[in-house]
């Protein structure tokens, strides 16, 4: 369970919310500037609150008054929106980047997923040799392979066009099955987040709006 508490001042708003995130996709819908990615970076530990707090599971993220936990230390799994691939290194070489020493994958396990994503005959390849939805695949799979805790998504299929963007929400409902952990999606297309998210919550003006379920499984 994540539980976030938090008050942040932006340009033009005042981000104000009280959450909580269960095992589940939840998608974070809004217009553009009302905060929704601001939410995704303090809990990914890229900005801090002014004030409030930030829980996943037994770990206190941020409190105030207190030195918060870094970034890497989160063990979460983050998919920006421009990829964020390092154009230096093959497909491969991009996946396991993240990946623990301690806590290898098995073959068999990189196997089912680089197979679920349909990615198999890119490692060799470097990004500027992808297409848009083969960069997205890559940097899905990055996040999982780094075992995290907790999956974040910004917009991400959001530069896709129409065709490639309905494959690329069955492919991220594929893989993200074989895991099964919380993730929250920011988007502001209605159609997607009903498709891949159990759970929309629509953010305005820095402010919870409504909170509904889109379906009870």
């Amino acid at each position: 369970m994540l539980y976030m508490n938090v008050i942040k001042q932006l340009d033009t708003l005042q981000l104000q919310v009280e959450l909580t995130f269960y095992q589940e996709i939840t998608a974070l819908v809004g217009p553009s500037g009302s905060g929704k990615t601001t939410l995704l970076n303090m809990i990914a530990g890229l900005i801090h609150p002014e004030r409030g707090m930030i829980r996943f599971q037994e770990q206190t993220f941020y409190e105030t008054g207190k030195k918060p936990i870094p970034p890497e230390h989160r063990q979460i799994g983050y998919v920006f929106q421009d990829y964020a691939l390092f154009p230096h290194k093959t497909v491969s070489q991009n996946l396991f980047y993240g990946t623990p020493k301690n806590e290898p994958w098995s073959d068999e396990e990189k196997n089912e997923l680089i197979n679920r994503a349909g990615i198999g005959h890119l490692l060799d390849r470097y990004p500027a040799n992808l297409s848009g939805g083969e960069k997205q695949r890559v940097a899905l799979l990055r996040a999982l392979f780094s075992r995290p805790r907790l999956l974040l998504l910004d917009e991400p299929f959001a530069a896709l066009d129409t065709d490639i963007k309905a494959s690329m929400r069955r492919i991220f409902l594929n893989v993200w099955s074989y895991q099964h952990l919380p993730a929250v999606i920011v988007t502001h297309d209605l159609e997607e987040a009903r498709l891949l998210a159990k759970r929309m919550i629509f953010i305005r003006n820095g402010q919870v709006e409504r909170d509904e379920y889109t379906r009870r499984d």
